[in-house]
């Protein structure tokens, strides 16, 4: 069999469509290998362990390939980017932050970050006594 044009562009459509057709199926399985990894959750900020000074503090983090995601049992909202931030309260003590994360395929994820809050909040105490005097009338 003889090498002629017709056989040689014959042959350099069939590789130019092997190659058009391998890296769609590369692409493809990049692509959905995403989805193998499951839910993932990373928090900015505060760091696991940390200690607030302030009674009010921000979580902000990135929740990956997720479709619900939870902070102590409330749902929480999400941009297009995937980032989120809530503001919560940070109590005296040891606070202990539960996000919860599912994908589309029930498979879900959850990060506990625990934070250390160092302000009292101001109590106050009465040193005194009052007396209460209900009055009552006749007709």
């Amino acid at each position: 069999m003889g090498l002629n044009r017709t056989t040689s562009l014959r042959l350099i459509k069939i590789g130019i469509a092997f190659v058009v057709g391998l890296i769609i199926v590369l692409y493809a399985i990049s692509r959905s290998l995403q989805y193998t990894r499951g839910p993932s959750i990373t928090i900015f900020q505060p760091q696991d362990y940390s200690t607030v000074s302030t009674s009010i503090t921000s979580i902000e983090g990135r929740a990956d390939r997720v479709n619900a995601l939870k902070l102590n049992g409330q749902p929480i909202s999400m941009d297009e980017d995937a980032h989120f931030k809530e503001t919560i309260t940070v109590f005296p003590g040891s606070n202990t932050i539960t996000l919860h994360a599912e994908d589309q395929f029930g498979r879900s994820v959850e990060t506990v970050l625990h934070i250390m809050g160092s302000v009292d909040f101001p109590v106050k105490i009465s040193t005194s006594t009052q007396k209460t005097t209900i009055a009552s009338s006749t007709l």
